[in-house]
């Protein structure tokens, strides 16, 4: 699930009041479904006020069923978006929703009725048009900018979720679902649980460019024997996932862990065993020392823990919360922090990777956001000067792979001057 965090301009630096919503979007052959405010000739998405004694499943289905007498049943919290404006913090969870029936009866508050609140049918893109032109409001009602741009956020991840969904079970639901398989026939009663975590939990998965990045999790340390059955399960595995996307440098990374060493959590990480691309030569050359010698310790798993945790997907077994512990705040800032503490001197050679990266540490520093690349290059277009659009512009294409980069067209000067200012920015905030 993806957070999102949104100050408006009247924001006073503080929270007096908190409040928690959850709100559905439900889409029809096309069409989304939205509240309209006929007095003020203003929509919205559904939803309203967590009461008490309500999850957020429920509130959202209640909220939908009275604002639009629509029964829904509320599926996969992909979003959550949190809003600060004047002395409050209002977080909004939104849903994917499922319709059950039209009742075709409405339950407005006198607000709501008085409002002239009724509801309509919007095809998405032109549904995204309406909250798009929420800077028209900006100089004259930062409420409803607020809102139309918390509802244009909303539907544009929808739009993302979606087609990562549809992604995901193009490209890699196969190869997940015979991992998972592999492991329980292979690890038995030890295997605890398998944990998706990367950008194919985070809602940017590319067929082209992204690793399928996986923690299991055991009870205790595997036998030689055991690690060789795995390692020749996720070698065939990888290998046919790479002959399919042909010139791809994705492939999957696997790191075994035990409970003990992850609840509760240790920095640096204990493995018991890692596979990734770049280990494959040594694996097939020699498979029984690569088996004895690939384990120890890696501080790159506080981030994937970390990930996992807030946002990752558990394929089988244990909640990931049962069997992640918290991740320090001080090991997870480590881990990303070791991944771009030299970015002045690498970047030229490394350029969208550590532009991106370097947005997301700076996120997580300034805000406490846990993002993915994508996510934090994102987030650098709206809180960094104009100055380094254009970079940021050009990662996130290659990071896509739209657009590759071709380093004739990449200003190094222009991405050491933004190392340089990142790297400050990190160690001041």
């Amino acid at each position: 699930m993806k957070k999102l965090q949104l100050k408006n301009d009247d924001y006073l630096g503080r929270v007096d009041h908190l409040r928690h919503a959850g709100r559905g979007i439900l889409v029809k052959d096309g069409n989304v479904l939205l509240c309209y405010e006929a007095n003020d000739d203003k929509y919205l998405i559904p939803g309203g006020g967590l009461e008490a004694g309500e999850t957020l499943e429920q509130c959202c289905e209640r909220e939908l069923l009275e604002e639009t007498g629509m029964e829904v049943q509320a599926g996969e919290n992909f979003l959550d978006i949190d809003e600060l404006f004047f002395d409050w913090r209002h977080v909004c969870h939104y849903f994917e929703c499922q319709l059950v029936r039209d009742t075709g009866s409405l339950r407005l508050t006198q607000r709501e009725a008085s409002a002239g609140c009724t509801f309509v049918w919007k095809p998405l893109p032109e549904a995204l048009e309406i909250f798009s032109c929420y800077e028209d409001f900006h100089e004259t009602n930062i409420a409803d900018y607020g809102l139309y741009r918390r509802e244009y956020f909303a539907l544009r991840e929808y739009c993302a979720f979606k087609k990562n969904v549809e992604v995901l079970a193009r490209f890699a639901e196969p190869y997940l679902s015979r991992l998972v398989t592999a492991f329980r026939q292979i690890i038995g009663d030890r295997l605890l649980g398998v944990y998706l975590h990367g950008s194919a939990a985070m809602g940017c998965f590319n067929p082209q460019t992204s690793d399928l990045d996986v923690l299991v999790g055991v009870s205790q340390n595997l036998d030689g024997a055991c690690k060789r059955r795995c390692m020749d399960a996720v070698v065939e595995l990888h290998e046919a996932f790479v002959k399919e996307r042909e010139n791809t440098h994705a492939g999957i990374e696997m790191s075994v862990v035990t409970k003990a060493a992850c609840n509760p959590f240790v920095y640096p990480t204990p493995f018991d065993l890692h596979f990734s691309a770049m280990h494959l030569d040594w694996y097939k050359k020699n498979p029984e020392d690569y088996v004895l010698k690939m384990n120890g310790s890696d501080k790159d798993l506080a981030a994937h823990c970390m990930i996992a945790k807030k946002r990752g997907r558990c394929l089988y077994g244990m909640p990931v919360d049962e069997f992640l512990g918290d991740v320090p705040a001080d090991a997870y800032l480590d881990s990303i922090l070791e991944d771009v503490a030299d970015a002045e001197n690498e970047i030229a050679g490394n350029m969208a990777y550590l532009v991106l990266n370097l947005a997301r540490v700076l996120a997580y520093k300034r805000e406490g956001l846990v993002l993915s690349k994508l996510e934090g290059g994102q987030w650098a277009l709206r809180n960094l000067q104009e100055e380094y659009h254009n970079l940021l512009d050009s990662a996130l294409q290659e990071y896509a792979g739209e657009n590759p980069w071709k380093e004739k067209c990449a200003d190094a000067n222009l991405a050491k001057r933004y190392a340089g200012f990142m790297l400050r920015a990190i160690h001041e905030s």
